[in-house]
């Protein structure tokens, strides 16, 4: 039996048909739509509701075949998931890179969902555009910045990078100082004997 699957609020998977949400839930009721309809090539409708007792969707009216006038794209189901999937696991490591998601997460994909890929510049274009969503806006002064989140404070290997904040100082009053390095690096600058300093610095 064909499992429902919702991706976020706009889009439903069942049967090897793609339905985009045609207006808000009413009266606990959710609308859905073809993806094919705006292209006038299917009419075919559906509504869905939420039971709260069972945690989970359910169908009021359920799709049949006979509803399309085309056959059902399992291919095309499986790419839809697979660029939600990428979206959500952007959101989720905004630390990192969209290229190696990509690499990482197209592995497992079949020849033919691979076929039906955008274009890898396109696909990374937007895992970016999802990151930069999920930044912090850029503090104007150090007493703006706040508590950093921990995605901030660790490199992509998951190494820790921050090692000093000041604002988890209790005896700094003035002068608030975060201090981003590894380990690694000071034990790169203890050895050497003479450092290079860039900008204007107080001593």
């Amino acid at each position: 039996m064909a499992e429902m699957k919702i991706l976020g609020e706009t889009k439903l998977i069942y049967g090897g048909f793609i339905y985009v949400r045609s207006k808000l839930p009413t009266n606990g009721k959710t609308y859905w739509e073809c993806n094919k309809l705006r292209r006038k090539e299917c009419r075919s409708r559906i509504i869905t509701a939420f039971d709260i007792s069972e945690n989970k969707n359910y169908f009021i009216r359920k799709p049949t075949l006979d509803n399309h006038n085309h056959g059902p794209n399992q291919e095309e189901c499986e790419l839809e998931m697979f660029k939600y999937y990428l979206k959500r696991k952007a959101e989720g490591q905004p630390q990192i890179p969209p290229a190696q998601i990509l690499r990482t997460e197209m592995a497992g994909l079949s020849d033919g969902v691979l076929s039906q890929l955008p274009n890898s510049d396109n696909l990374k274009k937007s895992k970016r555009q999802v990151q930069r969503k999920n930044l912090l806006s850029n503090p104007k002064t150090l007493s703006h910045l706040g508590t950093l989140p921990n995605q901030y404070q660790k490199t992509n290997t998951g190494k820790k990078i921050l090692i000093y904040n000041s604002f988890d100082d209790n005896f700094v009053n003035e002068g608030k100082v975060v201090v981003f390095t590894t380990r690694r690096n000071l034990k790169l600058l203890a050895r050497s004997n003479c450092w290079f300093l860039e900008g204007t610095f107080k001593v």
